[in-house]
Formats: C-alpha cells, structure tokens, sequence
C-alpha cells in the first residue's frame, strides 16, 4: 500500500482475516480496513485494539494526535452486509463501546461504512440510532455510500 501512498503520507492497515473455510457469500481474498493520514499527525495502533475480536464486523482501532493534550480514539469500521446481519452487529458494537469505556477516558469517533440502512435515505438503522444514543453519542452521516464515491463514512463522537 505504501508504493501508491501520496507524498508525506502514512497508512495503517488491517488486513481481513480469509479463514480456510471462508464463508461462500464472502470474498476469498483482499480487503481489511485502512486509515491513510498526513505523516504529521500520529496515527498509532491503539494499545486496546487486541480487546476487541468482532464476528459482525472488520475492525481497526487507533489513537490519533496532533499534539500531547489534544488525542482521540478512532474505532474504523466496515460490516460487510454478507458478514452479520444489522441486529448482531449492534450487540458487538455497543459491547466493544461499553468495554472501551471502562477502560479508557479517551475522546471517541466511530467511523466507517457500516451498512446499516434506516427506513428512507435520510436515517440509520434504528438498532444502530440506538446504540449511539445509548452512550450519547451523536451521528453525522457526511455520505452515504451509495451516493458518493469519494467520502464514504459515518462518523459518532463522544465527547
């Protein structure tokens, strides 16, 4: 990944875990989750990131800073609609939030494309809605994936 990286750039990557018997409705190769951030903000693994082993979802989880006072956690994340279906995925997530939470006091953003549709193009799936309100967190959707080809994220923040 490094050889198409842009000048002064960075990436992080986790590669999807491809088990022998891989599931018929999944890919049998490729994917994983990336962040790709300018050389001078720190990116870093975070040291919590073997906490957390989901089956609903690929996961990667870092710390990122721009200076000593100023840090927050980012949990990225793809679900793959063949990988869980939306009700399991919202029992992990809320289980990875709750854990996180009681072990560290981190800023966290919760970002990435998770697949989880609401009733019109406007809304999440209320399980999702759920989740986030349970730990008063606040969504911003800037793109659906669908519609954009460049953004594609869904960001919650904690303060």
């Amino acid at each position: 990944m490094n050889d198409i990286l842009p000048t002064d750039y960075a990436a992080l990557h986790v590669p999807r875990s491809l088990s022998a018997d891989p599931d018929p409705n999944g890919p049998s190769r490729g994917g994983g989750v990336s962040i790709v951030h300018r050389e001078s903000v720190v990116v870093r693994r975070h040291r919590l990131a073997d906490e957390f082993r989901p089956s609903t979802c690929e996961l990667q989880v870092v710390r990122v800073s721009s200076s000593p006072s100023l840090a927050y956690t980012v949990f990225h994340i793809y679900r793959p609609p063949w990988m869980s279906t939306v009700p399991a995925f919202a029992d992990d997530l809320a289980d990875m939030i709750a854990t996180f939470a009681a072990k560290c006091n981190d800023h966290i953003i919760i970002c990435g494309d998770m697949n989880c549709p609401g009733t019109d193009s406007s809304h999440v799936d209320e399980r999702l809605s759920t989740v986030f309100d349970s730990f008063g967190l606040s969504e911003t959707t800037i793109c659906w994936t669908f519609l954009c080809p460049v953004i594609r994220q869904r960001y919650a923040t904690c303060a």
